[in-house]
């Protein structure tokens, strides 16, 4: 079994912070294009511009899934899904 990751694209919620932020640093790190999702959109640009800095693939979403804003879900979100696939 490989574990090879290179060019897989990865939805990480809870991106900005804590193991979210951890996950998308390291899965960048060993190719992934990583689709960063997260309410606090100061943290999602530092952080895609920290991956960018390091040659990674990176795209910064804000959303909130929690349920008193209503949401369905920033992953149903066209703008993530932009010329885009999940793996």
């Amino acid at each position: 079994m490989s574990n090879n990751i290179e060019g897989i694209i990865m939805i990480i919620t809870a991106a900005s912070s804590g193991m979210g932020e951890a996950a998308a640093r390291h899965l960048a790190a060993q190719g992934a294009s990583v689709i960063l999702a997260a309410r606090r959109n100061d943290r999602i640009d530092t952080l895609a511009n920290d991956i960018t800095r390091a040659r990674g693939s990176v795209s910064g979403h804000r959303c909130d899934q929690s349920p008193r804003h209503g949401k369905t879900g920033c992953c149903s979100d066209g703008e993530v899904w932009a010329n885009r696939r999940a793996d």
